[in-house]
């Protein structure tokens, strides 16, 4: 993962890399006989211990860049041990409740949710769009 993000901070000079997170599905990992040892070799014994593990590594590597980091609200759900400069994206209602929670923990947020535009259905819900108040929470 460290080649991985040098060349992607290498070819996209943005501050911020957004680092995913969202729907975690651990019956994956839970079949990957690899994974389970890997898991035993480093004393993890929850996936959600190696989610953890995993963004935690993430996080370091992309500090190491000096890049800024954005993950998907899950993470910050999943109660996964994030650094404080991390940015929170809101993608999922109720996204008001959800904005107060990650500002409120002291983490900068990110609101998508009121936009998820592979769910248009060209008509009059374009106003839904605009009545959605990024400072209502």
């Amino acid at each position: 993962m460290s080649r991985f993000f040098t060349e992607v901070a290498r070819v996209f000079p943005d501050q911020y890399l957004h680092l995913g997170g969202d729907e975690v599905d651990f019956d994956c990992w839970k079949s990957n006989p690899n994974i389970t040892c890997f898991m035993q070799k480093i004393g993890i014994s929850s996936f959600e211990q190696l989610e953890e593990h995993y963004i935690q590594r993430l996080l370091e590597i992309v500090r190491t860049l000096g890049k800024s980091y954005v993950v998907w609200q899950e993470v910050f759900d999943n109660n996964v041990k994030i650094a404080p400069d991390t940015v929170v994206h809101v993608w999922k209602p109720p996204h008001n409740e959800e904005l107060a929670l990650a500002t409120s923990a002291g983490y900068k947020a990110l609101l998508s949710a009121c936009w998820y535009l592979d769910h248009i259905s060209y008509g009059s819900d374009w106003k839904k769009y605009y009545a959605c108040d990024p400072h209502d929470f």
